[in-house]
């Protein structure tokens, strides 16, 4: 890795069937954050050289030194993973983040804001639906001042194999309160772009309908970045690229009315809404 630490470094995990997101996360975010690193945890580096060695290789030409895949344990599912191992680069802020987001935009200066605003040293929020049935759990994307988050002060009653792999925001709750009393209330939560997840649907939990998202990502489509790299995705991302564009195409066909009430369009979270 380059010697001069950058203002952001972002963290995530990949293991089974999240390993075909590696190699269209690290564009999406490498593009889009200028003064930034990413580091990856992942079960079997040499597994994964092997299988993207092309695009490996065309991401350290455009993003010199600036992706780092890391080997480590996996003693807890991917998703728990992230927030508890320690990264081997540094910045000045660390953003833990779910492997499965397109990321759009500039991770760091909308998570700073809100830290300034609030006068916090991170930049996350309680979900209030689950305190209401008495549980603790901060949402799963996480930006900190990277020495207020690391060492993770893991509680020692944590059984980590035990873990599930919904585990990872009642943990993250624990880990910051270790540090600080979370701030209740919504002080904002960006998701920075599309969350193509294994178990969302397009128009409500990916995000399609965000208009600046749909703008930007026919933006990012026409760059070297996106044209360069995206004859080496995996293909199975490639079907989850095919179902985001045909949602983007569609989404002139249906009324906001149909929208906010087709569960058939929507999945499960149908009555949520993205805007």
């Amino acid at each position: 890795m380059g010697a001069v630490m950058p203002e952001l470094l972002v963290v995530t995990a990949a293991d089974r069937a999240y390993l075909p997101f590696v190699l269209p996360y690290a564009a999406s975010v490498l593009h889009h954050n200028d003064d930034s690193a990413l580091e990856i945890f992942v079960p079997d580096r040499a597994q994964i050289e092997q299988a993207y060695t092309a695009g490996l290789a065309k991401l350290q030409h455009l993003f010199p030194d600036r992706l780092l895949l890391t080997q480590v344990n996996f003693d807890a599912p991917g998703s728990v993973i992230r927030f508890i191992k320690q990264p081997s680069m540094r910045a000045t802020y660390v953003y833990i983040g779910d492997i499965d987001i397109l990321v759009l935009e500039a991770i760091a200066p909308r998570h700073i804001a809100i830290m300034e605003r609030e006068n916090i040293r991170y930049s996350n929020e309680v979900r209030s639906s689950f305190q209401t049935l008495g549980l603790n759990k901060m949402t799963g994307l996480h930006f900190s001042e990277y020495d207020f988050y690391y060492p993770v002060a893991i509680p020692d009653d944590i059984d980590l194999p035990s873990l599930k792999w919904n585990s990872d925001e009642d943990l993250l709750y624990q880990i910051v309160s270790a540090r600080t009393e979370p701030r209740v209330g919504s002080i904002g939560r960006p998701v920075h772009g599309f969350h193509m997840s294994h178990h969302g649907w397009p128009y409500n939990q990916w995000g399609v309908r965000n208009q600046t998202y749909r703008t930007r990502y026919a933006t990012f489509c026409g760059t070297p970045t996106w044209l360069e790299m995206r004859e080496f995705f995996d293909p199975r991302y490639v079907v989850y690229l095919e179902i985001l564009e045909a949602t983007i195409r569609g989404y002139r066909h249906f009324t906001e009315a149909e929208l906010k009430g087709s569960l058939a369009l929507f999945g499960r979270g149908a009555t949520r809404v993205s805007q």
